[in-house]
């Protein structure tokens, strides 16, 4: 598992955690090296293929687990088969040798540099340019979610991505990039990445990577025009990417404003280049708000990207799927995933199809 996850599932099994009535003060004396790793022992053979191992195991698992204060009610909602394997997750990342990762983390930090010294990456200056640098209308904008705290990435997807588009030719647009930890992830490769987010929450904090690459990540309203462009010798040059990506992204735009959106995708995306979005089809009720404005099932999805003059190719689902994304973990039951293409050009191949 990639250091970027492994932090991602601490964070997250925290955040589970805390909301266990009294733990708090008790973790110091249960979360000790020799108690973590009789937990992982006993949670490696509740996963084994034996199953009088699984459900012997399990009960030992609940049995410790209950020592801690006001847990028992809440094993129910805890100890799914879910929950156990990000407990798993959290344990390997305790206890990996934080020495050797950040060696190893180091030297490909080093590597992308020079990927991108030889591209000539670092030496563009990359802005863009719109009427509307903020969506003020927004509810994300006017109710921050998602954009105060989200910093999705995942490693597992990169490898995947750069196996399928070699670095030195891909270019990404994220948008919606919240906290830009995507975008962050391929500079950090080597590669060309700029991010687009409507609220401009983050930038106005210097949160997450918006300290670290403000020079690619950027505001605007996806819904309004927009140009991402790059200055040469003086010269203005509009970039065309080969990768758009919109994790989560979709579904808070209002319907009558997809096709602003869908024309910023046209505008931008190279000859033969590949569209990925994550799309929820539920409502995100926050604080009494709704901030998913257009709730509609995969294939009202798959209808409305065709109208705008794409189509979508399962066979990149597969693989991608089932969690080399960056959104790993589902967001919410029935979300899914779209990989699409001008209708009038054809998917780059896939490697396993070569």
């Amino acid at each position: 598992m990639n250091l970027f996850r492994k932090i991602n599932t601490a964070i997250q099994l925290q955040k589970n955690l805390a909301e266990i009535p009294g733990i708090s003060n008790k973790l110091k004396n249960i979360v000790t090296p020799n108690d973590i790793q009789k937990l992982v022992n006993l949670i490696d053979s509740k996963f084994s293929e034996d199953v009088k191992h699984k459900s012997v195991e399990a009960a030992s698992l609940q049995k410790n687990l209950a020592v801690i204060p006001d847990i028992t009610s809440k094993l129910k909602n805890i100890a799914t088969p879910e929950d156990i394997q990000k407990l798993v997750k959290f344990i390997d990342f305790k206890f990996t040798d934080d020495v050797r990762h950040k060696a190893v983390e180091t030297a490909a930090l080093h590597s992308g540099a020079a990927v991108r010294r030889i591209l000539g990456h670092d030496g563009l200056r990359i802005s863009v340019l719109t009427d509307k640098p903020v969506a003020i209308d927004s509810f994300d904008h006017l109710h921050p979610w998602g954009t105060k705290q989200d910093n999705s990435k995942n490693l597992g997807f990169n490898n995947k991505l750069f196996d399928w588009h070699p670095i030195e030719n891909l270019r990404v647009l994220d948008i919606g990039c919240s906290g830009g930890g995507f975008v962050k992830t391929i500079h950090d490769a080597g590669g060309l990445a700029i991010g687009i987010e409507g609220s401009d929450y983050s930038k106005l904090r210097a949160r997450a990577e918006w300290k670290t690459i403000p020079h690619r990540l950027f505001t605007a309203d996806a819904t309004a025009p927009f140009e991402v462009i790059t200055e040469r010798n003086g010269n203005r040059e509009k970039i065309k990417f080969s990768l758009i990506t919109a994790w989560e992204f979709i579904e808070h735009i209002e319907e009558l404003k997809l096709s602003g959106v869908f024309r910023n995708i046209e505008d931008h995306l190279d000859k033969d280049g590949v569209i990925i979005m994550s799309v929820s089809p539920n409502d995100d009720i926050i604080n009494g708000v709704n901030l998913h404005r257009t709730v509609k099932p995969f294939e009202w999805w798959i209808e409305k990207t065709e109208s705008f003059g794409f189509k979508h190719h399962s066979s990149a689902v597969a693989y991608f799927s089932p969690d080399n994304w960056i959104r790993y973990e589902q967001n919410a039951p029935n979300s899914f995933h779209l990989v699409l293409t001008r209708q009038s050009e054809e998917m780059p191949a896939l490697p396993h199809l070569n």
